[in-house]
């Protein structure tokens, strides 16, 4: 078996704007609760304006003003760095892979569907839309794991709106409230999900290393349970099945690219 490398990234976490430590999360998007008067106003439920369902960022704002001039505020977080140019060893270091090319940094939760349709990197499925936009996670939701083996194109002119409520708290009306809306996060740890707190689960749906399902194409997490939150363990489960993202042309040798484990981070030892 080739050799695998596995290199993992410290990174902060970095939380949707609006979680709170509080409410109840859980595996399936709940019923939608009628809101409470605020004084002697009160603000109408929202409704989806879009068929998919997916009630916007927008059309929370009235009930929720100040959670989303937050939201609106990642508009600020505008910059773009190069990391290929910052960095110029990352060409050869992902020689054999579409991330020597092209590797930009990370932007605010607003820009997350521009981005992933301007990168110069190829997209030939629609499942690196996992984590760009709350149109995608309601479209798994309805559709199951098939969703994943999409074309890009098939699937990227129907998502409209870049990461917001819906991914954190699905169509909750409860200030608070959070809910897992990715599913295979609650397939990663099983009955340890009610271990973790609720905010960093929410981050945790997208901050975090995965891969896609050679067979399926969906996006899976490589542990099961908290305990295999570790480097060592997560490298066995790929040298285990045999997984590479790709294979260095100039040394060849299979390796992974690792995604943006902060979740791993913070919960591994």
């Amino acid at each position: 078996m080739k050799k695998r490398i596995l290199c993992l990234l410290i990174a902060a976490i970095l939380c949707m704007s609006g979680c709170s430590t509080a409410g109840t999360t859980t595996t399936e998007p709940n019923e939608t609760k009628a809101p409470e008067s605020t004084g002697d106003v009160v603000v109408q439920m929202p409704v989806a304006s879009r068929e998919n369902g997916v009630i916007s960022a927008e059309e929370w704002s009235e009930m929720f003003p100040e959670i989303y001039a937050s939201y609106m505020a990642n508009a600020e977080n505008s910059a773009a760095i190069d990391h290929v140019e910052e960095y110029p060893q990352i060409a050869k270091i992902y020689e054999g892979m579409a991330f020597n090319k092209f590797y930009n940094s990370a932007r605010g939760h607003v820009y997350t569907l521009e981005d992933v349709t301007s990168t110069g990197r190829p997209h030939p499925l629609s499942n690196c839309l996992t984590c760009k936009t709350p149109d995608y996670t309601a479209l798994v939701n309805s559709t199951g794991v098939e969703a994943y083996k999409l074309t890009f194109e098939e699937v990227v002119d129907k998502m409209v709106e870049p990461i917001s409520c819906y991914n954190c708290h699905a169509n909750e009306a409860v200030e608070g409230t959070l809910v897992v809306t990715h599913q295979y996060l609650a397939n990663a740890m099983g009955n340890d999900i009610s271990k973790i707190n609720a905010s960093t689960l929410s981050c945790a749906q997208c901050h975090n290393e995965y891969y896609f399902d050679p067979e399926t194409k969906a996006t899976t997490l490589p542990y099961s349970g908290v305990v295999a939150i570790h480097p060592d363990s997560i490298l066995s489960y790929y040298n285990t099945m045999g997984f590479a993202d790709y294979t260095n042309p100039r040394t060849g040798t299979a390796q992974i690219k690792v995604q943006h484990p902060e979740f791993e981070t913070f919960m591994g030892e």
